[in-house]
C-alpha cells in the first residue's frame, strides 16, 4: 500500500471527516425538511421504478432483506460472534451497543421529519416514515462494521482493500434497492447512506480513544 494511500486512511478514521458527512446530511435534511427537493425526488424515483429490469427484482429483493431487523441482526450477531472467538467481548458488546443505538436514532429522525414514503412499491419491510432509510443508515453501518471487525482478521492488505471495495459496493446496491422496490426517494436512501458512514466512522474511533484504552485499566476488568 502507498504511503498516500496509509495517510488517507488515517485521515479517513478521524472524527473531522464523520463531522463532515454529518454537516452534509444536515443540508441534505433541511433541504427535505422545506420540500426543496420533492418534485426532483418524484421524478428520479418513478423513472427508477418504471425502467427497473422485472428480471432484476429477486436479486434486489434478497438484497434488500440484509437490510431488515432480521438481517441487521443476524450481521450483528455474526460480527459480534467473530469477535467473541478472540475472546474481545468488550468490543462485541461495543458494536451490538452501537447498532441498537444507530436504530434508535433512525426511528427518532423519522418521527421528526415524517416524510411519508412513495406510492409507487411494496415490501412487508417498509413501515413508517420514510426519511433517512433505515436499510441505508443502519443496514449499511452494519456492512460497514462487519467489514471493518472482519478486516481485523485478516493479514493481508489487499484483502482488506477487496474487503472494504465489496462492503461500499452491496451499501450502494442496498440503498439502490430500496428505490428498485420503489419504497424510497433518493435523498431518503442518500441521507442514511451519509450517517451510516458517519456513525461507523465516529464509532470506530470512540472505540479506539476512548472506550477501549479504559477496559484496558488495571481494575476495569
Amino acid at each position: 500500500m502507498s504511503a498516500m494511500a496509509e495517510a488517507f486512511i488515517r485521515f479517513a478514521s478521524r472524527p473531522r471527516v464523520a463531522l463532515a458527512f454529518v454537516a452534509i446530511f444536515a443540508i441534505l435534511a433541511a433541504l427535505v425538511a422545506s420540500g426543496a427537493v420533492d418534485a426532483w425526488d418524484r421524478s428520479v424515483a418513478e423513472a427508477i421504478y418504471d425502467q427497473r429490469p422485472q428480471l432484476a427484482f429477486g436479486f434486489f429483493t434478497a438484497v434488500s432483506f440484509a437490510g431488515t431487523y432480521i438481517g441487521i441482526i443476524a450481521g450483528c450477531a455474526t460480527a459480534c460472534a467473530l469477535l467473541a472467538t478472540k475472546r474481545r467481548f468488550g468490543e462485541a458488546a461495543f458494536v451490538a451497543a452501537s447498532l441498537a443505538a444507530l436504530w434508535l436514532l433512525n426511528e427518532a429522525l423519522k418521527l421528526a421529519f415524517a416524510r411519508e414514503r412513495p406510492s409507487l412499491g411494496w415490501d412487508p419491510f417498509a413501515t413508517g416514515h420514510g426519511f433517512p432509510s433505515g436499510h441505508a443508515m443502519v443496514g449499511g453501518a452494519m456492512v460497514l462494521i462487519l467489514c471493518a471487525v472482519a478486516t481485523q482478521m485478516v493479514a493481508s492488505k489487499r484483502a482488506r482493500w477487496a474487503a472494504w471495495a465489496c462492503a461500499g459496493a452491496f451499501l450502494g446496491l442496498l440503498a439502490y434497492s430500496r428505490l428498485f422496490l420503489g419504497v424510497h426517494y433518493p435523498t431518503d436512501v442518500l441521507g442514511g447512506a451519509l450517517l451510516a458512514i458517519a456513525w461507523t466512522l465516529a464509532a470506530e474511533d470512540a472505540w479506539k480513544l476512548h472506550v477501549s484504552p479504559r477496559l484496558e485499566e488495571p481494575g476495569a476488568r
